[in-house]
Parts: structure tokens; sequence; C-alpha cells
């Protein structure tokens, strides 16, 4: 594919058994050259026609890889979508790569060039959480293995700590070991009322043993704590105030009574 840089017309074609190609009636200046064969990139550049032959050098074998953690800390981010994107007009080349447990991730086999990498969180998203849906940042990709530590925006943030315990017949409380269910009832911050759903319209729930630990944007919450014991259906509603930067911690007490 072919962009001029002025005009922007746009010419395709594609190479023969021998590899060449023609770009038959092109008019002269500056071209945005991509040349990509299935998924895989294997050139992109500017280049000036008319040219009497113009050679195309595929220089596969760089590397692009990174941790995305998330600002002002080193909390990695996990199961985050990574888009590695070249756009260029109305022409678009993309690879697709999720974060791991520890916040990574990695392409191969990329010429040097200028790259676009759009991170998106995990579907779906809420206020409540501590990194807006979206992040994109600009990569000039020059050595073979780049490494790049990728600092996604955030909120101000604490984390919210629940340790669930049963209590019965009088006896001191020891650990709830089953499962509990947490359900996001209400978000309020600065005073106003957010509402607890996700982007998918629901209420978020979780599901934890005997502890609960997220990361959340500062405000006030209420959660409603479910689960079971002996077949007795137990639910507990709970109310917790997140500050910027501080771990609150909360004891849910379950009891049969």
């Amino acid at each position: 594919t072919a962009r001029n840089l002025e005009s922007d017309l746009v010419l395709m074609t594609a190479t023969d058994a021998e590899g060449d190609f023609d770009l038959l009636n092109a008019p002269p200046g500056s071209y945005r050259i991509l040349a990509e064969s299935g998924q895989a990139l294997l050139f992109f550049d500017t280049v000036d026609l008319p040219s009497a032959r113009l050679e195309l050098v595929s220089a596969l074998g760089h590397r692009l890889e990174g941790i995305v953690r998330l600002a002002g800390g080193e909390t990695p981010l996990p199961g985050f979508l990574v888009r590695l994107v070249i756009l260029d007009g109305e022409v678009q080349i993309s690879r697709d790569g999720v974060t791991d447990s520890d916040g990574g991730f990695s392409f191969g086999d990329l010429p040097s060039g200028e790259y676009g990498l759009r991170f998106s969180a995990p579907s779906p998203h809420g206020p409540f959480l501590a990194y807006p849906p979206f992040f994109e940042k600009a990569v000039d990709l020059t050595r073979d293995a780049q490494r790049e530590d990728i600092r996604y925006p955030s909120y101000p943030a604490g984390t919210l700590r629940l340790r669930f315990l049963r209590g019965e017949n009088g006896s001191p409380p020891g650990v709830h070991e089953g499962e509990v269910e947490i359900e996001l009832v209400k978000h309020r911050r600065g005073g106003l009322q957010i509402g607890g759903l996700d982007s998918g319209g629901k209420r978020p729930t979780w599901k934890a043993y005997g502890t609960f630990e997220k990361l959340l944007r500062a405000g006030e919450y209420d959660f409603l704590c479910r689960s079971e014991w002996a077949g007795k259906a137990l639910e507990l509603r709970i109310a917790a105030a997140v500050d910027a930067g501080q771990v609150v911690e909360r004891e849910v007490l379950f009891s049969d009574e």
C-alpha cells in the first residue's frame, strides 16, 4: 500500500512470484509505503517517487516488550488488552496481546519504526476502578530488543481489604472458610452518588475465600456480602470509606444468630 503524503491518494498492489511489484500511474511525490503478508508487517517507511527501481528490504527481528503498571506505584495490571498499531491515513495494521499475571506483554518479528500502543482495561469497566478504560502511548522501535515501562494513568485510589469471620454459639469468631460473594451496591464520591453499575449495566460482584482485597477509586462504598454455612444463607451489608493511598481493613462477621 502506498499513500501520497500530499494528496492522500492511496495505491495498492501485490508482489508476483519473484517478489516484484509495480505502482502504476503514481504521481511524483513522497509516499508512505506499507508492506504486509497475512497478519505480518514486513516493511513501512517513506519514499520518494518516481524511482527507477524501489527495493523494499524487510528488517524483521525487532522485539518490543514491556510491563504495564499503575502510575504512582508498582502495582502490575494483568489481563489488559494491548494493541500494537500502525495507523497511516485509512490504512491500519495491528497486532493484539494481553498482559500476563505480572503485567507483561511482548511482540516479536517487527521492523523498526514508529508504533502506537493502545491499552484497554478488562471489560466490564466501572467508575469505581482506580484507572480509566483506555490509554495510548507512542513508541519508536529502534533496537532489536526494546523494553518499555508503561505507567497506566491512575485516579486517586486506595485498597480495601475485607477479612471474613464466622461466629457461632457465643464462641470466639474464627475464619469463615466458605465462598463469599461481594456485590457493590453504592458508590459515592465527593458527596455525590456515582452509582454502582459497571459498563455492562450490572452491579459488579467478586468471589473470595477468607479475605478479599481490591484497589478502588477513592470514595465511599456500600457492599453486600453473601455466603452460606451448614445450609443456611448468610448476608451482611457493610460500608467503607476508601482514602487515596491508604489501606482500609474491615472485618466481616457472619453470625448464626
